[in-house]
């Protein structure tokens, strides 16, 4: 036994009401001295009666199959409707020759179970419903529509995700699901038009660019869609754009001793700092009502300003700060902190939540 057989591609499962074509193949690895192959055969064998169901013969032409000519890889492509009256457990048998049939390898089984019943085929994404361009000025909110198709029904999608990437952005940047469900801009429910509404100074904030949306959808049986993608330009013709807030440093939890807490936030706008005309918060209680301070207002004033007790480290760096004090007579339990920045033409940017446990 001089030939070597290994590496082979095939698959491993599949149905009986589903036909698929695909390629199986397999590496063989002859002597040197013995370097004409006359064949490399795969039989598809029953595995309780070893009864041969098909025959087939496999090239290294890069042909019927096989991607590159003569690199020792033997394949060739079969459609599974050649043999789908057959059910149960089943192995492809390779077996290869050399040119004078002095020279053999040994057989190389590889398992197939074939199911009797219908594959569960991945969702597929037929549209994107978006514009080529937006004006922010003129749409406060974008509707993304996508339409989507699955062979086993619609019913069996299980999440569809947009993925929006800022200009020159490497990764997503913002992350949001749509639905079916007749909700969230979306208007009728199972009609197969997955949809979510958007503010759009959600995502404006970065500034004027290309802004692209990728798709994905993912059925019950966690199948996979291709991503689909489109590219749309976000503009003002002001040429200004909503501030945004990234919080720097507020406590997940604080306990109620009359202790002064600092809460800082990062505020950037694509027009400048100085375009930021004003940065506060709203807080509300563990039974959900407003507290009667709303709104308190942060500063970035180094902590100058007279009888404000900003408690801000550096003027002007973009970080607004607020001390604050939960005194003991407070309730107990979780609050929620909503951030907001307002620019000088009154464009408010996206509200930044974060919840707090007072104990």
């Amino acid at each position: 036994i001089d030939i070597l057989l290994k590496n082979p591609v095939c698959p491993d499962t599949l149905w009986k009401k589903t036909p698929e074509k695909f390629t199986v193949g397999v590496e063989a690895v002859f002597p040197k001295d013995k370097i004409s192959v006359d064949e490399v055969k795969m039989e598809l064998f029953y595995t309780s009666s070893r009864t041969v169901i098909c025959t087939y013969y496999l090239e290294d032409k890069g042909i019927s199959g096989d991607l590159i000519p003569k690199d020792g890889r033997y394949s060739t492509e079969v459609n599974s409707e050649e043999f789908n009256n057959f059910v149960g457990s089943m192995f492809f048998h390779f077996t290869a020759t050399d040119i004078d049939s002095t020279v053999f390898s040994s057989p190389l089984d590889y398992p197939l179970t074939i199911v009797d019943g219908e594959k569960n085929l991945p969702p597929s994404i037929r549209n994107i419903n978006l514009p080529d361009s937006i004006n922010i000025e003129e749409n406060p909110e974008l509707i993304v529509e996508i339409e989507v198709s699955d062979p086993q029904g619609n019913d069996d999608i299980k999440v569809a995700t947009c993925m929006i990437y800022f200009p020159l952005s490497p990764v997503a940047d913002k992350i949001f699901h749509l639905n079916d469900e007749g909700i969230n801009g979306d208007k009728l429910k199972g009609d197969g038009i997955f949809t979510c509404r958007i503010k759009t100074n959600e995502i404006s904030f970065y500034g004027e660019g290309v802004y692209t949306f990728l798709f994905k959808v993912e059925d019950s049986s966690g199948n996979k869609s291709p991503f689909v993608w489109k590219n749309v330009y976000f503009y003002s013709e002001s040429g200004n754009f909503p501030p945004s807030v990234t919080i720097v440093s507020v406590p997940d939890s604080i306990k109620a001793k009359n202790d002064t807490i600092l809460f800082e936030v990062k505020v950037s706008d694509p027009n400048g700092l100085s375009d930021i005309a004003k940065v506060y918060f709203n807080s509300y209680k563990p039974d959900g009502s407003p507290s009667s301070a709303n709104p308190v207002y942060m500063l970035d004033d180094g902590g100058k300003t007279p009888g404000f007790n900003s408690g801000d480290k550096k003027e002007k760096d973009g970080i607004y700060s607020k001390l604050i004090i939960i005194t003991p007579e407070v309730s107990k339990g979780n609050y929620r902190f909503e951030f907001f920045a307002v620019d000088n033409e009154g464009l408010i940017s996206p509200e930044k939540k974060h919840i707090i446990v007072v104990y």
